[in-house]
This record gives structure tokens, C-alpha cells and sequence, in this order.
């Protein structure tokens, strides 16, 4: 495929690149499908789910955090569009740099405001 049939294609880093960034869309739309709701969203708790799907946490702290999700958001919450799990996942993929920039921010004597954060995610997320 990246190579040609006879694999004496170049492989630019702008096409791997590309495709990198479809599959790895491709991915998070599975993700969200398995628990995407007749609106194209999905709750708290399925994003909960999502989270902790990759956390080595035992049974019982994975049932501690979905209780308290329940309890905060029942069915009164707004949900997740697709965009958002994917740029909340995009956050995830950069927090090397989130905690260089905040480290950075912090040594110069400053504390970290809620509009710092949201800076630092938009910067990094896109």
C-alpha cells in the first residue's frame, strides 16, 4: 500500500501523515459509536466508559468513578459530540507538551488559571 505493488515507492511524510490521521479518525469513531445515541452523542457516563476503558484501575475503582458520574450528571447531562471526545483525545495525545507549558508557566512564579488550561488544551488539541 505505502510502498506501490512492487515496493519501490517513496513514502512522503506528508502521505504517512495523512494517513496516520485517518486512521487514527477512524478509531475514535468506532470508539464513539459504542456508545453514540440516537442524537450523535454520548453521555458522561459512556465517556467515563471510554476512559476507563485504557486505565489498569481495578473493577472496583472503575465502578467508583461510573457511580460518581451517575451521581453528578444522572440524565441531566449535555453529552459529548463527536468533535469533542476527539479533541479531548487529541489533548491526551499532547500532554507532553501540556505539562512542558505548564511547568514553564508555573516556574515563573505564576499560578495556573482555568484560562491558562483552556489556553494550553487549545494550543495543543488545534
Amino acid at each position: 500500500y505505502f510502498l506501490g505493488n512492487e515496493g519501490k515507492r517513496k513514502l512522503t511524510a506528508k502521505e504517512f501523515s495523512v494517513f496516520h490521521d485517518n486512521l487514527q479518525h477512524e478509531i475514535l469513531k468506532i470508539e464513539f459509536g459504542q456508545y453514540e445515541n440516537e442524537n450523535g452523542l454520548i453521555s458522561e457516563l459512556g465517556f467515563c466508559k471510554l476512559l476507563l476503558t485504557y486505565t489498569d484501575f481495578s473493577d472496583s475503582k472503575k465502578r467508583a468513578f461510573k457511580k460518581r458520574i451517575k451521581a453528578v450528571f444522572g440524565k441531566g447531562g449535555q453529552g459529548l459530540t463527536f468533535d469533542q471526545y476527539r479533541t479531548f483525545c487529541r489533548f491526551l495525545d499532547h500532554l507532553n507538551e501540556v505539562e512542558i507549558a505548564l511547568s514553564m508557566h508555573s516556574a515563573a512564579g505564576a499560578g495556573i488559571t482555568r484560562d491558562d488550561l483552556r489556553h494550553v488544551a487549545k494550543s495543543v488539541s488545534g
